[in-house]
């Protein structure tokens, strides 16, 4: 099953996290936008990043140019995490992890939380904020 993790430009995992995702099997790392910031702190290469670029670091886009496929994406009607959700479909990804997808913006972990009920239906998804996991379900489980 293809998955991957999806590298938002929230409150950051620490690495730890991605390397237990990544020995199981979550091996590709797209950085929604500014993402990639927060991979170029962790020592991480992004296999894509997606967005508007209106938030990545010119030094980090720099860095990664010849590092990462970078897809700009000018639709506003998207997030960059629905962008980058929205393009791991498209390449027939079965799930996902979100990560960074909260933080210091509440208006942005709101969205990103929305984001999760928008698209179930299309692709597994989970988040993994600090101590918390987040999958969603629908109808009776026990």
């Amino acid at each position: 099953m293809n998955k991957c993790i999806i590298l938002a430009n929230g409150k950051p995992p620490k690495k730890v996290v991605i390397n237990f995702l990544q020995k199981h099997n979550y091996s590709t790392l797209i950085c929604a936008d500014g993402g990639a910031d927060k991979a170029k702190k962790l020592n991480l290469i992004p296999d894509f990043i997606i967005g508007d670029l209106d938030s990545i670091k010119d030094s980090t886009l720099n860095f990664y140019k010849l590092k990462s496929k970078i897809v700009k994406q000018k639709r506003q009607n998207d997030t960059d995490v629905e962008k980058s959700l929205k393009y791991a479909i498209q390449r027939g990804f079965k799930e996902v992890v979100l990560l960074g997808v909260t933080g210091n913006r509440l208006d942005h972990t709101f969205c990103n939380l929305g984001i999760v009920i928008k698209f179930f239906k299309k692709i597994k998804l989970k988040i993994i904020a600090e101590e918390s996991l987040l999958i969603p379900y629908e109808g009776k489980i026990e």
